[in-house]
């Protein structure tokens, strides 16, 4: 019964000693007191230990029970909204210019002393697979019309021959041999497109404006020539009027 009696003095004094700790019974607290062989505790503190008699012993307990088992996991909430969109970020600078690119394939046909008879046909010709070029054509004339009580003087026009294109015309005046402007040059310059693989030529004709020459008094050959088809990434024939 002394037993039992103790017991309810030690909860009582529990009791007493949370309500005047206050906060600080919350937090896990360490109590002090002094047992007696009897079963009789006394002196019970917190904050330090109390001095026991030679027949009592120091005893230490807490407030903090057993952890309870971990409960079990809740559901998943629902997922949240989706948060604003970021503004957009300024554009970043230029980057450095790449190297340029390799130039592609060219045609080149040359002549010398005889390019051709003017008025009589192609003076230069290129076979050229599909694609765009530029053509460019530089020639030298020469008049060589010698012919007693005629017009010697001539007018030449070149032009590119191509399928189904406009090109450029170039002419030409010319002295009679002898002149001072017997030898003139006459360059032709003109892009082309080619849907499939085409011959492209540089043709010229002679004569006198209102005079009729005959073919056999025409003259006028071509004592150089060059003809190149340069290979391009696009060809524009802009025609202004």
């Amino acid at each position: 019964m002394k037993l039992r009696w103790s017991l309810t003095t030690i909860a009582g004094t529990l009791m007493m000693l949370s309500g005047s700790t206050g906060v600080a019974s919350a937090q896990t607290q360490t109590f002090y007191g002094c047992l007696s062989a009897s079963g009789t505790l006394r002196q019970v503190a917190i904050g330090g230990a109390p001095s026991c008699g030679s027949n009592e012993r120091l005893v230490t307990w807490n407030q903090a029970g057993p952890q309870g088992p971990q409960g079990a996991t809740g559901p998943q909430g629902s997922t949240g909204a989706q948060g604003p969109q970021g503004a957009t970020g300024p554009q970043g600078a230029t980057g450095p210019q790449g190297p340029q690119g390799a130039s592609g394939p060219s045609f080149t046909v040359l002549c010398s002393g005889v390019c051709g008879d003017i008025g009589a046909g192609p003076i230069q010709s290129i076979a050229l697979p599909a694609g765009d070029y530029l053509l460019i054509a530089d020639l030298l004339l020469m008049n060589n019309a010698d012919y007693f009580l005629q017009e010697n003087r001539r007018q030449v026009s070149c032009h590119f021959v191509l399928p189904a294109s406009v090109t450029p015309t170039r002419m030409a005046v010319l002295d009679g041999i002898g002149g001072t402007f017997n030898i003139g040059s006459l360059s032709l310059h003109g892009p082309v497109h080619l849907a499939s693989a085409a011959i492209v030529s540089v043709q010229c004709a002679a004569g006198w404006p209102f005079v009729n020459i005959d073919q056999d008094h025409i003259g006028v050959s071509v004592a150089q020539g060059t003809f190149t088809a340069l290979s391009v990434g696009t060809a524009t024939l802009v025609v202004s009027q």
